[in-house]
């Protein structure tokens, strides 16, 4: 899914300290050979001011990666040994990635894009038509100049096109900056472009002692365009921005499926009153399903979390008839591309940044067959791309799995001759059918790959590789499907079930039901019912219910039943009577996804019909002063610090230093 020539820009920023400013950043540019067998050799030039103020020579970079038959993948990264990018291979055949494991534990954020060169290459006719762009920067590495920002431009094909647009820079105070280019030159050799927007670079002006927050984008920017010429990708030579683009299209009706995703975001919401601004990247996956309703994972890393953790979560889009979405609920706009395949987003001050998502490629099997794209959490239905836990209950859709229909709530290890392996041990079985597997990860499954395997009447599957975690909360939902109300019950009124019309109050006591706790104490076997007295967690379990911190009382196994988690809570007070979304949070994982009904008793604000309050989700929202990375000084100059990185051979690890030789066909 990786094979031949590719145009690459990997931009990396590294924070310094604990304000969030940048002790070094460095972009990474140029052209990319993959063998499609697992090694490849990069050739460009390194951005790094920690280094050298102009750009050098990478030479000869070579390295490996792995792709599986999802497109999802992971690859050396360019700019530090050591380190890997996680990405995706979209149906466009192009890859976005972020290195959020942070294996040498350099404290770096950091995307990565990968397309295609286009044969014959791209040349300034091919550059023709109507484009908005995404740029996201920080010239100086400081917070007060970050910025991100969005331009239409129109190309004409002949060499010259002409933008407008406008966006935020922190340090303005939340006032749009706008600005317009006239008449732009682009010159274009061999298959990029040089947009010449005028002036020098932004980093250059600061160097020279000047004002970068005058305009959003100066000097010249490298442009490189997808095949089908419907993406476009790039940056400043003399910078470490990056910027993403889509060919306008008249309707976004394709939108809808599974897409990939990768981006970064700095959110400046604290920057005036605390002094700091929160970066994090991540990459992942999202389901856009029928009734405008998206179901997404980004495995996320912010430095001053200290490690990286699986965001879960539902939000809601609604596509204006200019193939736009404004979403309150994630801070963002989103324009779309390619009739609705291709989408681009930006952050709404004073959360900055740049997000890109991609439609998957599509996947098909005979036989006995697993769908590498279909293993989800059976409560919240987070996509495939989150990682999977012992003890959690997991889907895995796909053909020919089992020549009958049934369920047994005794979770057998074999179910009308269905059994699933994973990594060799044999899964509690819940629901067969020919579509679709409900079972129980195994409690021994601690390796950082699951290699999940079914056999159906001795007949084997296609083997899917997964990620695994510590914890993976999905809490059930009454729709069955990961969204609307959780399934939760109110102790104080005798375990009713909580509904908008039998809301819970502050001060009550609630239980919301779930899987993918993880571990327990004591131990459990494999598919067996929850003890009594109950086996708690043993990792600990936070939970918020309509971003207000709740008091967890318990987490564990339901006593009694077979494969169901719960987490008592007591109601908070101050919140908004109406429904409000309820977050589970574990040491490496935050699910934002279901609602709860809050009603109008004592301790409740003004009652307000509303289908999801915009609050950002738990570990996003941590002060540094909270879970500080101890490694990270109060404040040091920017780019003092370079990032440690040695040229030439590559080695391969990934999360948990998983190693590799080559391509799998998982």
């Amino acid at each position: 899914m990786l094979n031949g020539a590719y145009y690459v820009r990997q931009v990396l920023w590294q924070i310094g300290d604990s304000s969030g400013d940048l002790g070094d950043a460095a972009a990474v540019y140029g052209e990319i050979v993959f063998d499609g067998n697992g090694h490849y050799s990069f050739s460009g030039q390194v951005m790094d001011p920690g280094v050298a103020a102009t750009p050098q020579p990478s030479g000869t970079i070579i390295g490996t990666y792995t792709i599986s038959a999802s497109g999802y993948g992971f690859m050396d990264n360019l700019l530090i040994t050591g380190e890997i990018i996680y990405g995706l291979v979209s149906a466009q055949g192009i890859f976005i990635g972020s290195s959020t494991e942070n294996l040498s534990a350099q404290g770096v954020n950091d995307l990565a894009i990968m397309a295609p060169i286009p044969s014959p290459p791209a040349t300034a006719a091919t550059f023709n038509g109507s484009y908005t762009i995404v740029d996201f920067d920080s010239p100086t590495g400081s917070p007060q100049d970050s910025r991100d920002s969005l331009f239409t431009i129109n190309t004409s094909g002949n060499g010259t096109l002409s933008a407008s647009g406008s966006g935020y820079i922190a340090g303005n105070g939340g006032v749009a900056t706008r600005q317009t280019l006239g008449s732009t030159k682009v010159v274009f050799s061999n298959g990029a472009g040089n947009i010449e927007a005028g002036g020098n670079s932004l980093a250059t002006i600061s160097n020279n002692g000047g004002n970068p927050d005058a305009v959003l984008i100066s000097g010249n920017y490298y442009v490189y365009i997808s095949p089908d010429g419907n993406f476009i990708f790039g940056g400043s030579p003399n910078g470490w921005d990056m910027f993403v683009g889509v060919r306008n299209s008249a309707t976004a009706a394709n939108f809808g499926g599974l897409f990939y995703q990768a981006g970064m975001d700095q959110d400046e919401s604290e920057l005036a009153a605390e002094g700091f601004a929160n970066l994090d990247s991540y990459f992942g996956s999202f389901d856009a399903v029928t009734g405008g309703t998206i179901i997404g994972h980004q495995r996320l890393l912010s430095v001053f979390n200290n490690n990286p953790y699986d965001f879960t979560y539902s939000d809601a889009f609604s596509i204006s008839s200019t193939g736009t979405d404004d979403d309150a609920d994630t801070d963002q706009h989103y324009v779309f591309g390619l009739n609705g395949a291709l989408r681009i987003g930006i952050g709404n001050s004073p959360l900055l940044g740049i997000n890109v998502a991609l439609s998957a490629p599509g996947v098909s099997g005979t036989g006995v067959w697993i769908d590498p794209q279909g293993i989800v959490n059976s409560g919240s239905f987070a996509p495939f791309t989150s990682q999977i836990v012992p003890g959690e209950l997991i889907s895995l859709f796909g053909s020919g799995l089992s020549q009958k229909t049934d369920s047994n709530p005794f979770f057998p290890l074999t179910l009308d001759g269905v059994q699933v392996m994973i990594n060799g041990i044999a899964a509690p079985v819940y629901v067969v059918s020919p579509g679709f597997l409900t079972v129980m990860v195994p409690y021994e499954t601690t390796a950082a790959i699951a290699n999940v395997q079914v056999f159906n009447n001795n007949s084997p599957s296609n083997v899917v590789s997964m990620f695994t975690g510590a914890t993976q909360p999905g809490i059930l939902t009454q729709t069955e499907n990961g969204v609307g109300y959780a399934e939760a019950q109110d102790v104080t009124t005798n375990y009713t079930l909580i509904t908008p019309s039998s809301p819970a109050q502050a001060g009550d006591s609630i239980v919301v039901y779930l899987t993918g706790l993880g571990a327990m104490n004591p131990a459990v076997a494999d598919g067996a019912v929850g003890p009594t007295p109950a086996a708690s967690t043993v990792n600990t379990i936070a939970a918020t219910i309509g971003g207000v911190t709740a008091t967890v009382l318990f987490s564990g196994l339901t006593p009694g039943a077979d494969g169901l988690g719960q987490v008592n809570l007591t109601v908070p007070s101050g919140l908004t009577a109406g429904a409000n979304i309820v977050e589970i949070q574990g040491p490496d994982s935050d699910n934002f996804e279901a609602l709860i009904s809050i009603g109008t008793g004592t301790g409740a604000l003004t009652t307000t019909a509303q289908a999801k309050p915009a609050v950002r989700p738990l570990m996003a929202r941590t002060h540094p002063a909270a879970k500080r990375n101890p490694a990270l000084p109060e404040k040091i100059k920017p780019f003092s610090k370079p990032i440690d990185r040695t040229p030439g051979v590559r080695s391969t690890g990934g999360r948990g230093a998983v190693t590799t030789s080559g391509s799998s066909s998982n």
